[in-house]
C-alpha cells in the first residue's frame, strides 16, 4: 500500500464534518454577522508541534483551501438533506470563501498560533481543515527520510490494527452501531478513505454512517452530525452578562429553542457536557427531556455520564429505549463494547469512533483542537466532564463553575 499525497490535502470544501453545516445553519438564520474568535490549541504540550511541521508548507495548504469553492453538484448533494435545503442558505454557500487566517509560529513554546476572527457564519468552518491539515502534515513529517519499504511496513501496521479492531467487533455486527469521526485528527484524507472502505466492506451492518461530507458524497453513504461545543460557547458568548448568572442557563436554551424551531424532528441529539453533565441534567425540563431522544457524551467517565442521563430519564417518568447515548470520547474497539455490554437492554446505544479507528499507525497521536474563543466581544467558555478539556480564561472559568454550581474534580490526561 502507497498513500502517497499528489495533490493539496484539502481539494473541496465538503472535507468538513457533518456537525459543521448543522451548525452553520443555525448561524446564518439567527446569529449572522456577530463578530467571533477561533483559535488552534495543541493541547498535546509536550510535542513542539511548529518545529515538526513546516510553516510555510501549513500556509500554502491553508491558502489553497480559500480558493476553494463549492460545485453545483457538491449543493446538491447538501440540499438533498432537508436541514440545509433553503434557497438563502444554498445561495450563501454558493459564494462561499473561507476568510484569511493568522498563522504565526511561538518560538518559546514550539506551536502554531493560528486564529479566524471574522463574522461567525464565515469563520466556522475552518475548524474542520485547519485541524486535518495539520495531522496530515504532521503524518508526512514522521514519514520523511524513510525509505519506500519502511514506509509500507507502516500502513502495514495501519491495517493490522484495523483488522484486529475489525475481529473484535465483528461478533456485534448488526448490533453495535458506529458513526465514522475520524475527520479532525486522521492520520490523512487518503487513510481516512481506505479505512471507511474496509469498514464498509467488513462491518457494513455496524457502520451508520460517516462525520465526513466529502467521503460520504464520494462513497453514497449517510452523512451525520449534530451540533458541537462551538454552538454552545458561541451563544454564550452572544448573552454572557456577569451580573446575571442564569445566563449560562438562558443561552443553552435559546440553543435548543432555535434548533428546534428550525429543524424539527430532523435534529434530536444534545451535548450533555459543556458545562458538565451535572449542570445539564438538572436543567433540563421534562418538556425537553422528551424532546431530546440522543444524548452525547463527549468527555470523563462514559458509564458514569450515561448512568446519570439514564437515572433523569426515569426520574421524569420516561422510557430509557426510547432515547440513547452517543458515546464519542477516546474510544477504542475493546471500550465500544464494554460500553455495549453494559447499557444495550437499558437505553438505545450508539458511538461516535475517531482518532483510534483514523490515526492509529504506530504513532502518538495527538490532542489538536480549534475552538471559538470569543463571540459578540465576550470570552466563551467551557467547563467539561474532564477538567483537562476545560476552556476559557481563568476568571470565567471560575465564574462558570460557580454559576453551574459545578463539582467535578476529574482530571484526566488527554489522550486524543
Amino acid at each position: 500500500m502507497h498513500l502517497k499525497r499528489t495533490e493539496p490535502i484539502t481539494t473541496s470544501l465538503l472535507d468538513i464534518d457533518h456537525y459543521k453545516p448543522v451548525m452553520l445553519r443555525l448561524i446564518f438564520e439567527y446569529f449572522r454577522g456577530v463578530p467571533v474568535k477561533f483559535s488552534a490549541t495543541n493541547r498535546t504540550k509536550k510535542v513542539r508541534l511548529a518545529d515538526e511541521i513546516d510553516i510555510v508548507k501549513l500556509r500554502e495548504e491553508l491558502e489553497h483551501c480559500r480558493t476553494l469553492r463549492y460545485t453545483e453538484s457538491e449543493l446538491a448533494f447538501i440540499a438533498r438533506n432537508p436541514s440545509f435545503n433553503e434557497p438563502r442558505f444554498l445561495e450563501f454557500l454558493r459564494n462561499f470563501q473561507l476568510p484569511e487566517l493568522l498563522i504565526e509560529k511561538d518560538a518559546d513554546s514550539g506551536q502554531f498560533v493560528i486564529e479566524a476572527a471574522r463574522s461567525w457564519e464565515l469563520a466556522s468552518l475552518w475548524e474542520t481543515i485547519v485541524l486535518h491539515t495539520e495531522t496530515e502534515l504532521l503524518s508526512e513529517s514522521r514519514l520523511k527520510g524513510l525509505t519506500e519499504q519502511e514506509i509500507a511496513k507502516i500502513y502495514n501496521e495501519g491495517d493490522a490494527r484495523l483488522s484486529r479492531k475489525f475481529k473484535l467487533l465483528k461478533p456485534y455486527e448488526g448490533r453495535i452501531n458506529i458513526m465514522e469521526f475520524a475527520t479532525r485528527r486522521r492520520w490523512s484524507k487518503a487513510w481516512q478513505r481506505h479505512e471507511i472502505e474496509r469498514f464498509v466492506a467488513e462491518l457494513p451492518g455496524s457502520l451508520l454512517g460517516v462525520s465526513n461530507m466529502k467521503h460520504a458524497y464520494d462513497l453514497g453513504i449517510p452523512s451525520l452530525g449534530t451540533i458541537a461545543h462551538e454552538m454552545f460557547m458561541g451563544v454564550f458568548g452572544i448573552m454572557f452578562d456577569r451580573s446575571n448568572s442564569n445566563c449560562v442557563l438562558e443561552s443553552q436554551n435559546k440553543i435548543m429553542e432555535l434548533s428546534k424551531k428550525l429543524f424539527g424532528d430532523n435534529f434530536s441529539t444534545i451535548l450533555t457536557d459543556t458545562y458538565g453533565t451535572d449542570f445539564f441534567v438538572k436543567s433540563l425540563s421534562l418538556e425537553q427531556w422528551l424532546r431530546w431522544l440522543a444524548y452525547r457524551q463527549d468527555s470523563g467517565d462514559p458509564a458514569e455520564c450515561a448512568e446519570k442521563i439514564i437515572a433523569a430519564i426515569v426520574r421524569h417518568g420516561i422510557d430509557p429505549l426510547t432515547k440513547k447515548i452517543v458515546f464519542s470520547d477516546g474510544l477504542t474497539a475493546e471500550k465500544i463494547i464494554e460500553l455495549y455490554e453494559r447499557f444495550h437492554g437499558r437505553i438505545g446505544v450508539a458511538f461516535g469512533w475517531g482518532t483510534d479507528l483514523g490515526n492509529d499507525l504506530g504513532f502518538p497521536t495527538l490532542s489538536l483542537v480549534m475552538k471559538l474563543v470569543e463571540a459578540n466581544g465576550n470570552p466563551t467558555v467551557k467547563l467539561s466532564d474532564n477538567l483537562a478539556k476545560a476552556m476559557g480564561p481563568l476568571w470565567l472559568v471560575e465564574w462558570a463553575t460557580i454559576a453551574c454550581g459545578y463539582t467535578n474534580t476529574r482530571y484526566e490526561e488527554l489522550v486524543y
